[in-house]
């Protein structure tokens, strides 16, 4: 991400972005590397790869994680339009550029992303989109990633900016008859560009709803357009600059495989509430009642049995994968087989032995109990 001023310092909301994806890439990247096809990582908006204070930069992130998880496996591509960034960026990363793993392209990242996704032929792709603003993120850049043949791994992680999507939608100009075609017209036709339809006008326009809700609906219309594109495992997390402040950002998951829906659930729960709630909803921290954990787990019981109630005979996993969809960033792995074991001990979900361990497991299969 790029603006001039913004890598003066990484703000609270950035820490808490980059936190995201440089969680994820570990065990992304350990996974991947054994399917033996080479890895190809684009930033598609890296920036100067590091903070005036020396805060490392998705670029830096990246490569970090690569060379520790998959060295000599992978290629990572960066894009810069800015001169300056991309001159900094390709000093900051010349050892690797050198040894032939990083490659730094000066210019936007439609015209590099045009040309790259269809040239990716069998390889494993990582893509993260993080722009300053909207632009250059359009739907239709995605397009050649997400028609990519559904054999190949394919993942992508986007950052949008949430005050542009409010400012593009202009909700106020709209309900208060204020018209000005051209403009207004421009603006609308750039944030359909941007979430792959028009649909968010009916939830931006919205008069009874909050700003906040406004927000994570038009987020959740964006999920449904990625995943009638084939990406079937999706999820958002919405940053913010701190305790319930506004959402700056919203950073968007989606893949082909659930084991990533999985891992990307537990990463951005972890890093939001230890960021921005201060907390992993542990009792032995301090602000945090007890009362509020035993709701907390309550809740993620009554989840957990309505979901085998209406699935009897899933396995754990395959339960966890549809409580991530439906309550994405909510509830930690760890959390939720403590649920399966509480319900179980309770005697309100029996379960199958598929391995014959007598113990819970995730191919065990769950059922209502009849009693």
């Amino acid at each position: 991400m790029q603006d001039k001023g913004f890598f003066a310092g990484k703000r609270s909301w950035s820490r808490l972005k980059d936190r995201t994806l440089g969680d994820y890439l570990p065990p992304y990247l350990a996974k991947v590397a054994k399917r033996r096809r080479r890895i190809v990582i684009v930033d598609a908006f890296a920036g100067a790869g590091k903070f005036d204070d020396g805060t490392a930069g998705s670029p830096l992130i990246i490569c970090q994680a690569a060379e520790k998880h998959a060295k000599g496996r992978y290629d990572a591509v960066f894009i810069n339009k800015d001169r300056g960034s991309h001159t900094k960026l390709s000093h900051l990363l010349s050892r690797w550029v050198e040894a032939g793993s990083v490659v730094t392209l000066r210019g936007s990242a439609e015209e590099w992303l045009k040309d790259l996704g269809t040239q990716l032929g069998d390889r494993t792709v990582f893509l993260y989109m993080d722009p300053f603003g909207l632009k250059g993120c359009e739907f239709s850049i995605l397009q050649p990633f997400l028609d990519r043949d559904r054999r190949y791994s394919t993942e992508i992680l986007t950052s949008l900016d949430a005050g542009a999507i409010h400012r593009l939608a202009t909700r106020n100009v709209v309900l208060d008859g204020r018209k000005d075609p051209s403009t207004m017209r421009s603006y609308h036709d750039r944030l359909s560009a941007v979430l792959g339809g028009d649909y968010w006008k009916d939830l931006m326009w919205d008069t009874g709803s909050s700003a906040e809700e406004r927000i994570i609906a038009v987020m959740s219309g964006y999920r449904s357009q990625l995943q009638s594109a084939g990406m079937l495992y999706t999820g958002s997390c919405p940053i913010r600059d701190g305790h319930d402040g506004k959402i700056q950002r919203i950073v968007t998951f989606c893949s082909r495989h659930e084991d990533a829906l999985v891992i990307m659930n537990d990463n951005m729960h972890r890093a939001y509430h230890e960021a921005v709630e201060g907390s992993r909803w542990d009792c032995t921290l301090p602000g945090i009642r007890e009362s509020e954990m035993n709701n907390h787990q309550a809740a993620l019981r009554d989840v957990v049995l309505r979901t085998v109630t209406e699935f009897p005979g899933q396995s754990r996993r395959q339960v966890r994968v549809r409580i991530a969809q439906s309550h994405f960033m909510e509830y930690a792995d760890r959390d939720y087989n403590a649920a399966v074991k509480t319900l179980d001990e309770d005697g309100r979900v029996g379960w199958e032995d598929v391995r014959g361990t007598r113990r819970h497991n995730d191919d065990m299969k769950l059922f209502p109990s009849d009693t």
